[in-house]
């Protein structure tokens, strides 16, 4: 039976006082645990030595990368000193959202035990950082480590965002938080919570928009949610500009929602949406101009005219590929598509949204001529739509299916989809590549005989070779710091204690509190 608008407003306004804090602090403190310690791609090097150079030296250009001159960013010259100063080519969000992580860093670091100063090493010859993690570059090993902090709380906050939507839409607490807990543990969101990647950020940009159109589509608080639907949707655009496609699908939805109201009010709306969303675009506009030398200087320089990948090469490949399919690295699409009819039915116009959203992104990034994201877990890309794509799950986990058989087929979709993001926690994509690039290069040859002119089509395209279940027999298992801190006690091991303790008091305070909710609203 469907809920009344009272009781649903009920159920919202004691979900949101009662579960949101527990929520987020309880994935968050599940991310920590699992977080790898250390920022493994170049890129994701860059974007740390950019947050590095905000608050050491209050600038924004940094040193290349050692052994590779010029990747990663652009080389201005200084008009002032005519100096030549290097830029990371990446947006400025996640570099600008990691700052408290850092500065955490800073102010933890020297706590550390002598014992502990080794604890970054990772044994072998598979993993290139970038950076120093002998004992002697403790102290920057363990800001990248703090600063890796970051996409931890995204995910977190992203996930909070979803339930928070699903709660607004009327769909109850259980399949509010079901959904969540699921996106936190059966999507590529997990992995990804161990990235220094931008895509989590994005994620997390779209997700809030979509909340704050949905609270201002009704009452009088529509002017303030407004502009921080801009905000939001211009926090995606900060951490990749290319989200900035979002955009059209986000102005469908706010002009579904402004159709029935008065002119005066459509007017303040769109002109403090616009104000919200252009203020940050702004932030990166300027960014270009004033150390790019060009407005639409991004720092990628010829690269960005690289959109040559045949559409539909592309779309294969990020939708069935064995290296970056999304639907074989998000297995819980077999139930978020009955759930998207399902939203269809009493809510047209978000699931819409929803399918707009997801539409744009994988249609421009199939005709980007690095469309799989280069060494990653899954379709990268994709990320910043998924947390909109748990979505109609909870619409499926709010009325689902009769029957001992389908519901013997559901609890085994979400098995694997829990396996599969496990698998990507669990062994770091970087060793994984590393190893795959070398195994072309010795027996180049015969992959060539095979149709793979290059690793990246390997990875791209090889079924035997597939992440999926190549993770599984890959033997170089070291993606997770807390069993290397168990043997070096010291500072780490106290935050993981304290991130574990975290972890099982709010476990039980947030179903304390479902319960309670449940009783309230009875």
């Amino acid at each position: 039976m469907a809920s009344t608008p009272l009781e649903i407003a009920a159920d919202g306004v004691t979900g949101r006082r009662l579960l949101a804090w527990p929520l987020f602090l309880v994935l968050f403190s599940f991310y920590l645990l699992g977080t790898g310690g250390t920022i493994d791609t170049p890129d994701g090097v860059l974007m740390f030595h950019v947050t590095e150079s905000l608050v050491q030296r209050q600038a924004l250009d940094i040193a290349e990368l050692p052994g590779a001159t010029g990747w990663g960013g652009i080389v201005i010259e200084d008009p002032a000193t005519h100096r030549q100063k290097f830029y990371a080519k990446y947006g400025l969000g996640l570099s600008l959202a990691a700052i408290p992580a850092y500065l955490a860093g800073k102010v933890l670091a020297p706590l550390a035990s002598e014992r502990e100063k080794d604890i970054f090493q990772v044994p072998g010859e598979q993993r290139s950082l970038w950076y120093d993690t002998s004992p002697q570059g403790f102290r920057r090993a363990f800001l990248a480590f703090a600063a890796s902090w970051t996409n931890s709380a995204l995910e977190a906050a992203t996930l909070l965002g979803v339930f928070l939507i699903l709660v607004e839409l009327g769909f109850g607490l259980r399949a509010a938080l079901g959904a969540s807990l699921l996106g936190a543990v059966a999507t590529p969101l997990w992995p990804y919570s161990k990235t220094f990647f931008s895509e989590p950020l994005g994620g997390l940009g779209l997700v809030f928009f979509f909340y704050f159109a949905l609270r201002g589509r009704l009452g009088p608080a529509g002017e303030w949610t407004w502009l921080a639907a801009g905000l939001s949707l211009g926090v995606s655009a900060l951490a990749k500009p290319a989200c900035g496609v979002l955009v059209l699908p986000g102005v469908i939805l706010l002009a579904g929602y402004a159709r029935h109201l008065p002119a005066r009010t459509v007017a303040v709306r769109w002109g403090l949406f616009f104000l919200g969303f252009l203020a940050l675009v702004g932030l990166l506009l300027a960014y270009n101009r004033a150390w790019l030398g060009s407005w639409w200087e991004t720092g990628y320089g010829e690269e960005i005219h690289h959109w040559t990948t045949p559409w539909l090469e592309g779309v294969q490949g990020l939708l069935i590929s064995p290296g970056r399919g999304l639907l074989l690295y998000f297995p819980l699409w077999l139930l978020v598509v009955p759930g998207l009819r399902r939203l269809t039915a009493g809510h047209r116009l978000e699931a819409v949204f929803i399918l707009g959203c997801f539409l744009i992104l994988l249609g421009t990034h199939a005709l980007w001529y690095r469309w799989e994201g280069g060494w990653c877990w899954g379709p990268r890309f994709l990320v910043p739509v998924i947390p909109i794509l748990v979505i109609p799950l909870g619409a499926w986990l709010a009325s689902p299916p009769h029957g001992k058989l389908p519901r013997t087929l559901a609890v085994l979709v979400m098995a694997v989809a829990v396996a599969v993001s496990f698998s990507g926690a669990w062994v770091n994509f970087n060793d994984y590549h590393h190893w795959l690039h070398e195994r072309f290069e010795g027996q180049r040859a015969l992959f060539q005989a095979q149709g793979y002119a290059s690793s990246t089509e390997l990875y791209r395209w090889s079924w035997r070779n597939s992440p999926l279940w190549g993770y599984w027999s890959f033997p170089d298992k070291d993606y997770f710091l807390f069993p290397r801190a168990t043997r070096r006690p010291g500072l780490i091991l106290v935050l993981f204690l304290s991130g574990a303790g975290l972890l099982l008091g709010q476990l039980y305070l947030l179903f304390s509190r479902l319960a309670r909710s449940r009783r309230v609203t009875e």
